[in-house]
């Protein structure tokens, strides 16, 4: 039997979790849908140092060196820029879409 379907199926499934796991924006579920193998790659190409499922890809490869994306500690998402916010006393890092959100919510 030709198991070809498998090499479509397996790397778009696994970046669909990472993609749902890190709280991606939703057109990147469509990218890997609909374009299967391209969108998986484009998807890899994308978001090299921040995929984290099953492993992290970008520590996998010898010398890739510093992680340049970050965390956003409200959220979840990794962003390459961290904006710092003042929320009444506290001092707080986050990215531009919680800070654009929470800025908004407050007016």
């Amino acid at each position: 039997m030709h198991y070809y379907w498998l090499l479509w199926l397996l790397p778009t499934l696994l970046l669909v979790i990472d993609c749902a796991k890190n709280r991606r924006d939703p057109v990147w579920f469509f990218v890997l849908g609909f374009l299967g193998p391209l969108g998986a790659v484009a998807y890899t190409v994308y978001f090299w140092e921040s995929i984290t499922f099953p492993v992290p890809i970008a520590q996998l490869v010898r010398g890739a060196g510093k992680q340049t994306q970050k965390r956003c500690p409200h959220c979840g998402r990794w962003v390459d820029r961290l904006h710092s916010m003042t929320d009444g006393r506290a001092q707080r890092t986050i990215c531009a879409i919680c800070r654009d959100h929470l800025e908004s919510s407050r007016t």
